[in-house]
């Protein structure tokens, strides 16, 4: 099996159980032997190292996501690195107000965002239509 991306891993769920798929930067070729059959993708890890901090994108597969490897053939699994953020904003009865967001990637999976190995929060700021800070701090998330 090969993959888009140069560091992280994957989890699938084949014939023989759990394999975990690891692929590191210095890897020449990011091939991976795997025995023939229908394997589902359970898990991605993606990394990167930036300005010496190792990042780490993580989301779930999708739920009905079969991988069929066949014998003496090469599959590639190409891996959606998008992120959105999608804030969502609700009224509610006086002057209270929903906050919320969503990280996903271009498919709609929820992920999660670590720096060196610690789930980084996002923050928020709730200002007035004049510009003043009417609120703020961090949101968990995934």
């Amino acid at each position: 099996m090969t993959s888009n991306i140069s560091a992280g891993s994957i989890v699938l769920d084949g014939p023989s159980g759990e394999v975990n798929l690891v692929w590191k930067n210095k890897d020449p070729v990011a091939r991976r032997p795997l025995a023939p059959g229908n394997y589902r993708l359970r898990t991605v890890r993606i990394e990167r190292e930036v300005k010496g901090e190792i990042w780490t994108l993580s989301m779930g597969g999708p739920a009905k996501r079969t991988i069929r490897i066949d014998k003496a053939t090469t599959t590639s699994i190409a891996i959606d690195t998008t992120v959105k953020l999608r804030g969502i904003n609700r009224p509610r009865k006086g002057d209270r107000l929903q906050l919320g967001f969503a990280l996903s990637n271009g498919r709609g999976r929820g992920l999660s965002i670590y720096r060196d190995g610690k789930r980084v929060l996002v923050r928020y700021e709730l200002q007035s239509k004049a510009g003043k800070r009417l609120g703020g701090g961090p949101m968990n998330y995934g």
